[in-house]
């Protein structure tokens, strides 16, 4: 055959480009369509991947009791709070790239106050695992008045406020609408040794028996 003795004298036959042509035409199109669903999935997943990355949602170890959040949103209900309030026992943040640090500068709020509005996200009320097992039924319903006391005032006045004798007087003037002032006081006297002015907060309870 013809095309054997090509082969042999090493002559190289050129293939027909017109025949491939229809091939190359058909892979653009395919890639184009291609092309066209994936890059909204891949715009998606980085939007996810995003989130997940700046995420700071909390997870609880213990979850609160449903007495607890049945008097969480009385209260919310009542004083007009909008945003859900919840209450978080000993908890962490998920992983992010963020965690590490998140999580050491949650640790050290809460070793500071066992009981805290999250700073970071005043709809969060942060409580020691120890401490929350340690309460009663009415102490614990204290700490969530005074708490919500806070977030409150934080809402009114704009984020406007700072930690102050005052800002303690209000939220405990906002709590005694749920809890009896010397509901207040006994829980002052009990874990209060560290809290500023205890005295003067007490003093003030004692005058709205």
């Amino acid at each position: 055959m013809w095309w054997k003795n090509s082969l042999r004298r090493g002559v190289r036959v050129k293939p027909d480009l017109r025949k491939s042509r229809p091939n190359l035409v058909y892979c653009l199109i395919v890639s184009a369509c291609l092309n066209f669903f994936l890059i909204p999935i891949t715009l998606w997943n980085i939007r996810n991947l995003k989130e997940n990355v700046m995420n700071d949602k909390i997870i609880a170890s213990i979850v609160t009791s449903e007495e607890d959040e049945e008097f969480i949103r009385k209260i919310c209900e009542d004083l007009g709070i909008k945003n859900k309030i919840t209450m978080f026992i000993d908890p962490y943040y998920i992983h992010s790239f963020f965690a590490p640090s998140l999580n050491y500068d949650l640790r050290e709020l809460l070793s500071r106050h066992p009981i805290v509005v999250d700073p970071k996200d005043p709809t969060r009320i942060l409580m020691e695992k120890s401490i929350y097992g340690e309460l009663n039924d009415s102490e614990r319903r204290v700490a969530i008045a005074h708490s919500i006391g806070h977030i409150y005032i934080f809402v009114r006045d704009n984020g406007m406020v700072s930690p102050s004798h005052d800002f303690e007087l209000q939220a405990n003037r906002i709590a005694v609408r749920y809890v009896s002032p010397d509901g207040i006081i006994d829980f002052y006297r009990r874990y209060g040794d560290n809290t500023p002015g205890v005295e003067i907060l007490i003093d003030d309870l004692e005058r709205q028996r």
